[in-house]
């Protein structure tokens, strides 16, 4: 939803002649305040979190020598290429390009100015 909020604004409008509109730095705020303080960081711990995961499914799939097709099936399903965790990642990727098309329009991205 955020994303699809964020493809909706022209950055035109947004930030004539590349300045900076009051618009355009109540996104930064919000980009500061509520990604930066809180969402940015349940991400960070959802990805540690992922990632210890990842590793323990891989030792039990080693342990298992391969020969659990419920536990295959699973395992594509959450952390295959097309599992959730890659479609997770390609959205994040996506969001965060689009909030850098956008403030960068305006001179507004972190460490931009």
């Amino acid at each position: 939803q955020a994303l699809g909020m964020l493809e909706s604004l022209d950055e035109d409008s947004l930030c004539p002649r590349g300045r900076a509109s009051q618009r355009a730095r109540y996104l930064r705020n919000l980009l500061d305040s509520v990604y930066g303080q809180e969402v940015q960081p349940y991400l960070a711990d959802l990805d540690r979190r992922r990632r210890r995961l990842d590793d323990r499914l891989r030792a039990l799939r080693a342990v298992s020598s391969g020969a659990n097709p419920a536990l295959d099936q699973w395992l594509a399903h959450y952390f295959g290429p097309r599992g959730q965790a890659a479609r997770l990642d390609q959205a994040l990727r996506a969001h965060t390009e689009r909030w850098q098309t956008v403030l960068g329009a305006c001179g507004l991205m972190p460490g931009g100015g």
